[in-house]
């Protein structure tokens, strides 16, 4: 066997087509590294500016703080509460890049990897916002599209005639005539496939990435995972040109059906779900009629609607405090913020279960494990896009809990920037940015591993079934 799969691997070391496949896919993941590189410093651009904007907003905080004649209106005054937050507290909730951020570029073209946090925007909370509707693209060409399906097609060029070619050339009966059998020349033709084809995928993936950078900076276990992965992807396939091979049907036909699998499992499945995951959203065009509402209602009694909100949240405050502001911008987003609570906890809900869904989908996919690995390794998961709104969200609610007791204290007593300078050093504290570490879950190879061992049994008990491929003959390998 070992003679055969030696003389299998310099046959197809002659093959001019195998050799412009390979020179297509070295190419294809050549690009697609520039293009995931580009992405990755155009989000670690993104991120330092926000954190420059944070830092700027701040500093000049304590600059003014720091001056002897501090401004006299209230909005511009670090010391106070309400000026601090309106004015100086600018955090902004990010996500930390991967090693691996290369590999695959998410869905950060429609979910920014920066979320200002900003507040008095009770409407928008809960759901993700789209920065820029012209951002909103197909996808990026990157490693995980030339992985995920660029390299089935070139498995699939290569290993979906194999035996069947032969017989519509009038070779099988040459083939069914040698020594070895017909079933140890397809076994041998296979595993030279796989001998020839792995190695060589993986080699030109992390001498992209090599090339890029990226190799040095991830660790050594989560690239002998992403390995594992790849390899039992790549395993997957070729046992399923076994099984076209075993099936005793044309060329033109083990083409169609692989390719018909590879549809399925890579645009028609995902799609489907996406579409049903779709029909539960929450309508945001009601909630911004709410929200609408509640803003009408306010013009047109803000005194009254800023006094029921204080018998709420401050009764000790005297009737004339429903006249300031600062309170009536409070009161605004309070009760927005109350008028649309049910709808907040059901856009969480739809963004939880619309983040989560390909990965709960991605067991009954090789295609979507694999995409789901990459992504996983390159922190542009589902969950690490979930975390982020998530966060951002609760680091909002925080600022109105610590921000808001302060600014009703500051509007009974009236001793904004009393405290010789202090209070906006506090205030700074309370607004730090919450930063979201990629989660660099390792997604289980077992399960790609899997779907290859099942195709391979498929293969096997297709060759092993009466009247296979090689004729009216039956029994096993020959």
């Amino acid at each position: 066997m070992i003679a055969l799969i030696q003389i299998e691997i310099r046959m197809l070391a002659t093959r001019r087509l195998n050799w412009a496949i390979g020179a297509l896919l070295l190419l294809a993941m050549l690009i697609a590294t520039a293009s995931g590189h580009q992405q990755a410093r155009s989000r670690q651009r993104e991120i330092a500016h926000a954190q420059s904007e944070t830092a700027a907003a701040k500093a000049q905080a304590r600059a003014i703080a720091a001056r002897p004649d501090r401004p006299p209106e209230q909005y511009r005054n670090p010391s106070d509460p309400y000026g601090y937050l309106f004015y100086f507290a600018r955090p902004h909730a990010f996500r930390a890049l991967s090693p691996l951020a290369l590999i695959a570029t998410g869905d950060s073209d429609l979910l920014p990897s920066v979320i200002a946090i900003t507040p008095g925007h009770a409407d928008a909370r809960g759901a993700a916002t789209v920065t820029n509707p012209r951002l909103a693209r197909i996808g990026r060409f990157d490693l995980a599209f030339v992985l995920v399906y660029l390299v089935p097609l070139a498995l699939i060029a290569m290993a979906g005639t194999v035996i069947s070619a032969e017989r519509e050339g009038g070779q099988l009966p040459l083939l069914r005539a040698q020594p070895a059998g017909l079933g140890r020349i397809a076994l041998a033709r296979f595993a030279a496939l796989a001998v020839v084809t792995i190695p060589a995928t993986l080699t030109m993936l992390w001498l992209v990435l090599g090339l890029a950078g990226a190799v040095h900076a991830a660790s050594s276990s989560m690239l002998a995972v992403l390995s594992l992965d790849l390899a039992g992807f790549m395993l997957f396939w070729l046992a399923l040109a076994g099984c076209a091979a075993g099936l005793r049907i044309t060329c033109s036909a083990s083409l169609t059906g692989l390719l018909l699998i590879w549809a399925v499992m890579g645009f028609v499945a995902p799609l489907a779900c996406g579409w049903w995951a779709g029909l539960s959203a929450p309508s945001r065009l009601q909630a911004i009629q709410t929200s609408r509402d509640v803003a009408a209602r306010f013009d047109a009694d803000a005194a009254g609607q800023t006094s029921l909100w204080l018998k709420r949240h401050a009764p000790n405050l005297p009737p004339e405090a429903s006249q300031h502001a600062d309170l009536q911008r409070l009161a605004l987003d309070g009760l927005t913020t109350e008028a649309l609570a049910s709808y907040a906890r059901a856009a969480r809900h739809y963004d939880r279960d619309a983040a989560l869904w390909q990965e709960r989908l991605a067991p009954a996919s090789p295609m979507l494990l694999l995409d789901q690995a990459l992504l996983t390794a390159a922190g542009q998961g589902r969950r690490d896009s979930l975390r982020l709104t998530e966060q951002a969200d609760r680091h909002a609610l925080d600022l109105e809990t610590r921000f808001t007791p302060a600014i009703l204290a500051a509007s009974q007593e009236q001793q904004a920037g009393s405290d010789g300078g202090r209070a906006e050093q506090r205030y700074e504290n309370w607004s730090s940015d919450p930063v979201i570490q990629p989660d660099l879950r390792r997604a289980p190879c077992r399960a790609l591993l899997l779907w290859a061992v099942l195709a391979t049994l498929v293969a096997w008990a297709l060759w092993h079934m009466p009247r296979r491929i090689a004729g009216g003959r039956t029994g096993a390998w020959a």
